[in-house]
């Protein structure tokens, strides 16, 4: 039965394929934590599906599913996160570009024992330009998160956080190379549920390359990432993620390969490190660990 469905929706995609293009990911990931005192090890998996309306408007629609294995004494957690957005693209003539407007939406769900990160809910407006020519990028998006559970012995309200995401891309050598810049400006109501900070401020710096090659199996591009800075309850729209661990990110590096299997159907390998900082209260002392992450993407476009 779930044959003869797969097999009458792409038949259904094909005969839309002059107007509507779609995209099709699966991604599975596995990590580990190092120099952590309560966690061990982490596993994801999901999937995403992207329509495209002949380049003017359209939507994403994305699951995840996270799994993180605590040492001895620590349950497991799991946790579900759900995402929706919408987009519209704008082509005025006095600017020779591309204006988009889009929204996003997160929701998590977990088993967390302890109130603090479950039942999120994350809304996400982004403005972005594009000139014609591609040779350059820029963008502002604004996240505002909210986690209403809390130990009410402990606190009075849900914690929100605010967070202004500006990018700036450069193309160059004939737009073979593409560099990025990211900021991560964050501010927390209540400094106690977010590692005692109440804003951080953090970057990222990307450099990719094209190998711009028209044959099966070669490499489509190569992306070597840095961050740098500190970031809490971080929000990035670009790989539609949500951290929502209750310690800062302080920085690390990632490197991302994809490559085209067919004409349709692409193969993505990723793997990077990160480090956190957990500032305990009053005389705990604090915890500083990395994670280290490994992950899987196939693609499929039609």
């Amino acid at each position: 039965m779930w044959a003869v469905w797969w097999l009458v929706g792409c038949s259904s995609l094909l005969e839309a394929g002059e107007l509507w293009d779609f995209h099709l990911g699966l991604n599975a990931s596995y990590g580990r934590y190092s120099d952590s005192r309560i966690r061990d090890g982490k596993i994801g998996s999901g999937g995403s599906i992207r329509a495209d309306y002949l380049d003017s408007f359209g939507g994403t629609v994305a699951y995840q599913y996270h799994r993180i294995h605590y040492l001895q004494g620590f349950d497991q957690i799991e946790q579900n996160d759900y995402y929706v957005s919408f987009y519209k693209k704008f082509r005025p003539d006095p600017l020779s570009g591309v204006i988009s407007l889009s929204l996003g939406a997160f929701s998590l769900a977990n088993g967390d024992p302890k109130p603090g990160t479950n039942r999120a809910r994350i809304f996400s407006p982004t403005l972005s330009y594009l000139p014609f020519s591609g040779e350059y990028f820029v963008a502002l998006s604004y996240a505002e998160s909210i986690y209403p559970e809390y130990d009410e012995q402990l606190f009075s309200e849900a914690l929100t956080l605010q967070q202004w995401t500006p990018v700036v891309g450069f193309a160059f050598n004939q737009q073979r190379q593409w560099l990025q810049l990211r900021g991560f400006f964050i501010s927390s109501s209540d400094r106690r549920r977010s590692s005692q900070a109440e804003a951080t401020t953090g970057g990222e710096i990307s450099l990719t390359h094209y190998f711009g090659r028209e044959r099966l199996f070669a490499i489509n591009y190569l992306k070597v990432s840095a961050s740098f800075g500190e970031r809490m309850f971080a929000v990035d729209n670009d790989t539609i993620a949500v951290y929502n661990l209750p310690d800062v990110d302080r920085g690390g590096g990632s490197l991302v390969v994809e490559w085209q299997l067919t004409q349709g159907v692409t193969l993505l390998l990723a793997g990077g490190v990160e480090a956190f900082l957990f500032d305990a209260p009053g005389n705990q002392p604090d915890e500083r660990y990395t994670s280290q992450f490994f992950a899987l993407g196939l693609g499929w476009r039609g």
